[in-house]
């Protein structure tokens, strides 16, 4: 084969060298650039799938944290409320006969005869010392004078 090459001129030898370069160059580029170019896209396209997951995942554990603290305040929020409710009710020599708590944070409190100006104070105390709010409230007579019987809703 090196005989043959040898008696073939300088021109014709040149390009038989540039032809097989060419084509050994191909050969590496197709056996063996071109696989790791589509592994080289394949793995940029799972990270960019990634980075996409954890964005998701970054807010989905933030919304999570905000969640878990709305709930802890609302906890802190209703035990709170029912400790200014026990605390005031006996302040003020008040007697619940119901005490019922609702999922949005409201409590319904009822009384059965309780002395109206004791109530009246009670709300006062409620509404001005500890900034909780009435939602509902209704009022009949009780069984004697100055005895009422009364059912509130309240919410801080």
């Amino acid at each position: 084969m090196k005989d043959w090459f040898d008696q073939l001129g300088r021109r014709e030898q040149v390009t038989l060298v540039s032809l097989f370069s060419l084509l050994a160059f191909l050969a590496v580029y197709r056996v063996a650039w071109l696989p790791l170019m589509e592994v080289n896209l394949f793995l940029k396209q799972q990270n960019q799938s990634a980075q996409i997951q954890l964005v998701d995942v970054r807010e989905l554990a933030n919304q999570y944290i905000l969640l878990k603290d709305n709930v802890k305040k609302a906890d802190l929020k209703h035990d709170n409320l029912a400790k200014i409710i026990d605390k005031t009710t006996n302040d003020n020599q008040l007697s619940m006969n119901r005490f019922q708590p609702s999922a949005n944070g409201d409590i319904q409190i009822r009384f059965d005869d309780a002395r109206f100006d004791h109530f009246i104070h009670w709300l006062s105390v409620l509404e001005h010392a500890h900034q909780v709010s009435v939602r509902e409230l209704s009022i009949v007579p009780g069984s004697d004078s100055g005895l009422v019987k009364v059912s509130v809703k309240v919410y801080l």
